[in-house]
């Protein structure tokens, strides 16, 4: 069986495909004739005068077009890649550079898959993959921030300011059965357990999307008995930070932070803090058990068994 072959290109025509070529369309892959693998397709050279970047990569635009919106605006003059990865450090932040590394990384991944394997990543998938990890290395740099100036973080839950009550939530996934298990916990002041809500829902089993979607039952939830003073809290960091940005990506998990953000605006006041996983694992006992029942439901003034160790 003869082994794919790999269509070459004079480097430097290419000073970015190395890094950011993404995908070929499906029409572009074919066989080699005798051959039962895919061959390599024959990719499009990118000229020294093509100078948009990151949407200026045919193959790549379905995945950057759902991918933070300043990097779809971003370009640069240059044609060697290291001056305009140097362009954007200026210009960009280093949240939006750590999105452009890891979206960079995943679409180089695949387009391997499609070339080697055949199998093409839709490209929500892509950036709800990138948007994970960013967030796991944000995390992580936080924490090492944190052990290195010696100020260990809180190790407990705090209580909300009187007058306002606290709403933690979390999600679990169901990757095998495609199910989202939500949790949610109110409580006050005095640390007094006023309400609580899980949920089980079909969603795409994706782990910040799931984040998202378990913040806007929160806050939906917090709505409903109308509460008008409430403060957010989770572990997601993404999530928290994009309920106090303006950013306005175009992909799904963006579109519900927008909702949740629509949501807290109804309410009297409102702010959103992030925490460690540590300091939510009530919430987050509440999303596993979530996903051992059927619809939602909901208690007040009472404590369920699943979290009546952790009160």
């Amino acid at each position: 069986m003869d082994q794919p072959k790999e269509t070459k290109h004079p480097t430097q025509n290419l000073p970015l495909e190395s890094l950011s070529q993404g995908t070929p369309h499906p029409s572009q892959l074919g066989q080699e004739e005798g051959s039962t693998g895919p061959s390599m397709p024959n990719l499009p050279t990118v000229s020294r005068d093509h100078r948009t970047y990151p949407l200026g990569m045919p193959s790549a635009r379905d995945v950057w077009a759902l991918s933070n919106r300043k990097l779809q605006k971003a370009s640069s003059h240059s044609p060697h890649f290291v001056e305009m990865f140097e362009n954007f450090a200026d210009s960009l932040g280093i949240e939006v550079m750590l999105t452009f590394a890891v979206t960079s990384w995943n679409i180089w991944k695949r387009r391997n898959k499609v070339v080697f394997k055949g199998l093409l990543t839709h490209p929500s998938t892509v950036v709800q993959l990138s948007q994970q990890l960013v967030e796991d290395l944000l995390q992580l740099n936080l924490k090492k921030k944190t052990k290195g100036f010696g100020q260990p973080h809180n190790t407990h839950w705090e209580a909300p300011p009187q007058g306002k009550v606290k709403v933690n939530w979390d999600a679990s996934v169901d990757k095998v059965s495609c199910k989202v298990g939500v949790g949610a916990i109110i409580r006050d002041w005095e640390s007094k357990v006023l309400a609580t809500f899980r949920m089980k829902h079909d969603l795409f089993p994706d782990p910040l999307m799931a984040e998202a979607f378990a913040a806007l039952q929160a806050a939906t939830f917090c709505k409903s008995l109308g509460y008008l003073d409430i403060i957010m809290e989770g572990d997601s960091l993404l999530v928290v930070s994009g309920l106090t940005s303006e950013r306005e990506d175009l992909t799904y998990t963006s579109l519900i932070i927008a909702d949740i953000r629509d949501t807290l605006n109804t309410f009297n006041s409102w702010s959103t803090r992030h925490t460690f996983r540590a300091n939510n694992e009530v919430a987050h006992a509440l999303s596993k058990d979530a996903l051992s029942i059927i619809g939602s439901t909901t208690t007040f003034d009472f404590i369920p068994p699943c979290i009546q160790t952790l009160i």
